[in-house]
């Protein structure tokens, strides 16, 4: 993880490029070159959740890359003009949460890499898609099990014990 270490970050999403993904890869799956990335799926809020699937270029020599990743960061344009600073602060945040949580031995994605962009005021998180896990997402609305709340409650209460020493 690093501070902005893959040079200015985008802040619109039509900036994203494949190099970026790329550079994202690197440490992971060294040998990375796409041919091209493509936005599958896209969860606008507070910050943007898009699924992005890579297509390895025929010299590309990193094994085991993945059909697709998870991007994330702020690229909502209403939020960031009306939050500004919030906005900012939210989402340096959560970039440095995403620090400190894999050093916690919680079950959570696989982040492949997350910067902070001070000067363009964003942050990028590429990490594993679970989709490609089968992973079911819970929704607010849907009905829960007392077995399924148990090991929520669970997870959280693991979560504060590790953090809050």
């Amino acid at each position: 993880m690093g501070e902005s270490g893959v040079g200015p970050l985008p802040v619109e999403q039509t900036e994203i490029r494949k190099e970026l993904v790329e550079a994202c890869l690197a440490q992971d799956f060294p040998g990375t070159r796409l041919a091209d990335i493509r936005i599958e799926d896209a969860h606008h809020g507070f910050s943007t959740i898009l699924r992005v699937h890579l297509t390895p270029s025929a010299d590309n020599a990193a094994a085991n890359l993945p059909a697709s990743v998870i991007l994330k960061g702020g690229f909502e344009q209403f939020t960031r003009a009306r939050g500004a600073d919030f906005t900012y602060r939210s989402l340096e945040m959560e970039y440095r949460a995403y620090a400190l949580l894999p050093e916690l031995g919680l079950n959570m994605p696989r982040i492949f890499a997350a910067h902070l962009d001070a000067g363009n005021r964003q942050m990028v998180l590429l990490m594993e898609d679970l989709a490609l896990k089968n992973v079911r997402f819970q929704r607010g609305l849907s009905p829960n099990s007392a077995g399924q709340v148990a090991r929520r409650l669970t997870a959280l209460a693991d979560l504060h014990a590790r953090s809050w020493a």
